[in-house]
């Protein structure tokens, strides 16, 4: 069940990829020369929110997905704050699986509720700083807001003007009463349409886009409402979510923060390791490689010359060999005068060792905690990852835990065994054309209580999928609950009548130890009806 949730969250987060396709063009287009009514108006509202140094603005973010036959809608609500120069917050109110984001001035915090995971890094000293192509936090911004970077930023004109080629000033609308000026432009080829405030403050009022890739067809808009200069100081509060995960770097190795998995193996000079007799004692080093290997061979003096640098301060190292002879081993050991100890796998097939630590490419380099937790893998070998790996050693020796900063709370001593059942689709029956939405019974078999948004839920129609998300209720031990899709975050529109096969799946976070996932599974048919059939 655990690969199926890294499945789940690529296709839900389709969308956001769709807008962080638009960014990947980004430079490659030149800034629009011909002013105009239109580009004017970009200007002044750009200059206008560069002007602003603090203010608070509500944000409603409509997806609306169509597969063909299938038509998928989200929504999601924001609140946005920005306090200059480095006081940031996106904070998800209401929807499904979008992030949150905090900067406090001295910290920058980032959870993403689709892999229950957090970082927490040193806030920049300006809010430009932030949309850094390297910065992960910019980049969640600008996959969650559409121009972003332009609300944020204190130099927002040429943000907004760059890779624009065509503008267009269209009328002067009212939306809900609000006199607006909709303009639209051709920005790395997607049509855009921008509504904003007409008067003395042009303020954003609402954006929308088409995009047209096929398969798929999507209709996105934000509305941003209630703007306002006063903020709240607990906005920028930042609070760790409780049963997630703190990492270093999302969707790293799944391995990683887990305990080490033990073995013992022979050595080549003679005698045994345990990796268990290390733990307490020593940060390990393991270096799966194989003599016929070029970058293995690359990297090996760089972990020869590793193990006897660092021999006197608690690292312990072993080179790990993958498939091959005891003999070639040692000829190759001794043609390079490598002194590093090499712990021997033997026999045919997929070594045992290299299969519990999901070695599927070498050189994999594997660095245990003392507590004999797996602190970090890199596969490969050139000079960046040689020296992130003295990094993360110096982090290690001085006391850091650099994989997990910190781990959800523990369960109660117990088991856990989650199991959904009685899929009901609402309204029923179900009718083409129709919006509707779904719930279901969740129910633990297990004797320990399972934590709120530890476990996600996820629907497939005719192996597609159509919903996936976090469930924010906890499941007592032995106990049930009913769980049921509010209709204001997601609901489903099928365009055509017909059997549909569906698939729903709970699957628990990779923290959670089930005892058995072969009840995480429903399976049926949704019988979908020509519209006003009785």
């Amino acid at each position: 069940m655990k690969t199926l949730q890294c499945k789940y969250f690529v296709l839900t987060s389709f969308t956001l990829l769709l807008i962080l396709s638009f960014a990947c063009g980004q430079d490659q287009a030149q800034p629009l020369e011909r002013p105009d009514k239109a580009t004017e108006i970009i200007i002044n509202f750009t200059h206008h929110i560069a002007g602003l140094s603090s203010y608070r603005v509500e944000i409603l973010n409509n997806k609306q997905l169509n597969l063909g036959d299938i038509t998928q809608i989200l929504r999601d609500e924001f609140v946005l704050a920005v306090q200059q120069p480095n006081q940031l917050a996106l904070i998800h109110k209401k929807g499904i699986l979008a992030p949150t984001i905090v900067s406090n001035g001295q910290s920058i915090f980032i959870y993403l509720p689709g892999i229950n995971q957090y970082q927490i890094t040193e806030a920049p000293a300006s809010l430009n700083q932030i949309f850094n192509p390297k910065n992960i936090a910019g980049n969640v911004l600008q996959q969650t807001i559409l121009m972003s970077n332009v609300l944020i930023s204190n130099n927002p004109d040429e943000l907004i003007s760059n890779g624009i080629t065509e503008t267009a000033y269209i009328n002067e609308e009212k939306i809900e009463g609000l006199s607006c000026h909709h303009i639209t432009f051709k920005k790395w080829d997607f049509d855009w349409h921008i509504w904003v405030v007409a008067g003395d403050k042009p303020l954003l009022r609402r954006i929308e886009v088409d995009v047209d890739q096929p398969p798929a067809k999507a209709k996105l808009s934000w509305d941003f409402l209630n703007w306002r200069k006063e903020i709240s100081p607990n906005l920028f509060d930042i609070s760790n979510p409780r049963w997630a995960q703190r990492v270093n770097q999302f969707g790293q190795n799944k391995l990683i923060g887990k305990l080490a998995p033990n073995f013992k193996l022979s050595l080549l000079d003679g005698g045994q390791m345990e990796l268990a007799q290390h733990r307490g004692n020593d940060v390990v080093v393991l270096y799966f490689w194989g003599p016929n290997c070029p970058a293995c061979r690359s990297g090996m003096p760089f972990i020869n010359k590793l193990a006897q640098d660092y021999k006197d301060r608690k690292i312990a190292v072993y080179a790990v060999n993958e498939t091959e002879s005891v003999e070639n081993i040692k000829n190759y050991f001794n043609k390079s005068g490598l002194k590093i100890p090499a712990a021997i796998q033997k026999g045919y097939g997929r070594p045992e060792v290299s299969m519990s630590y999901g070695v599927e490419g070498i050189p994999q380099t594997v660095i245990i905690g003392k507590q004999g937790y797996i602190q970090n893998i890199f596969v490969g070998y050139n000079f960046e990852i040689r020296n992130l790996i003295i990094k993360d050693i110096e982090k290690l020796l001085s006391g850091q835990d650099i994989a997990f900063l910190s781990k959800p709370e523990e369960n109660a001593s117990g088991t856990i065994d989650l199991t959904c059942e009685n899929i009901n689709f609402e309204p029923s029956p179900v009718q083409i054309d129709n919006s509707m939405t779904f719930s279901c019974t969740l129910k633990n078999q297990g004797t320990s209580n399972i934590p709120p948004q530890s476990y996600k839920l996820g629907l497939l129609l005719n192996n597609r999928q159509v919903y996936f998300g976090p469930v924010a209720l906890e499941i007592p031990a032995g106990k049930s609950v009913q769980f049921t899709v509010d209709k204001n975050d997601w609901n489903l529109i099928i365009n055509k009548p017909g059997s549909y096969k569906y698939v729903l799946m709970v699957d628990p976070d990779d923290f959670i130890n089930e005892t058995s996932e072969s009840n995480n599974v429903l399976s049926g048919t949704l019988e979908v009806e020509a519209a006003g059939k009785k």
